[in-house]
């Protein structure tokens, strides 16, 4: 009797480490999962301010460029500027299509983890 209350202390004791070792398991993939998807958030944001960044200096210029074309201060900025609006217009209107969709499957493979197109 006194070795088989052993042997299920024993068990019990087994079983309590691998309960124990499978949460800090679980708790070190749910903080790597965050890790690695805060890091890919993170570093598309900053691809993107890059990107802005060069995309308003490049209007600027664009815009001074014509506006000494034209020998018009004020044309070139106006120009630029209908040539964004009309983007946002026809961005606007297929916004599911470019939009929504493609950031809701981004979405989707980063928290998936598959990389597959």
């Amino acid at each position: 009797m006194e070795q088989e209350k052993t042997e299920l202390e024993d068990l019990s004791e087994k079983a309590t480490i691998y309960l124990n070792t499978r949460l800090e398991l679980g708790q070190l993939k749910a903080m790597e999962y965050g890790a690695l998807t805060f890091a890919a958030v993170l570093g598309k944001m900053v691809i993107l301010m890059v990107f802005f960044c060069c995309l308003i200096f490049s209007s600027l210029a664009l815009a001074i460029y014509l506006s000494v074309c034209t020998r018009n201060p004020w044309l070139g900025s106006l120009l630029v500027a209908g040539f964004y609006l009309i983007v946002f217009v026809l961005v606007y209107v297929n916004r599911r299509r470019i939009l929504h969709l493609p950031f809701a499957n981004m979405f989707i493979r980063q928290i998936t983890g598959s990389h597959e197109k």
